[in-house]
């Protein structure tokens, strides 16, 4: 698995970020954080800088949990969520 591409310099460096933040926080693996990133951002335009701008408003904390709970999920709220399931 590889993030997905082309993509800006500048948010390669923002999804090896989310990537980093889903192994470290969430013990999964490098390639189950990449194919979780390409699930949620492989559609993206990520040479557009509104993709950028869309993805730097947030950090990579951010972005881990919501890959991790989903967009429907207020895991900043404490209380014990589940963890969305990789195929």
């Amino acid at each position: 698995m590889s993030l997905p591409g082309p993509r800006t310099p500048e948010i390669e460096v923002m999804l090896l970020q989310i990537r980093s933040c889903l192994v470290e926080e969430f013990g999964v693996s490098v390639d189950e954080a990449e194919g979780r990133i390409c699930s949620e951002f492989g559609s993206f335009d990520l040479l557009d800088d509104d993709t950028e701008f869309y993805l730097g408003h947030e950090d990579e904390w951010y972005w881990a949990n919501s890959i991790m709970y989903g967009p429907d999920v207020h895991w900043w709220v404490e209380g014990e969520y589940e963890v969305r399931p990789w195929p």
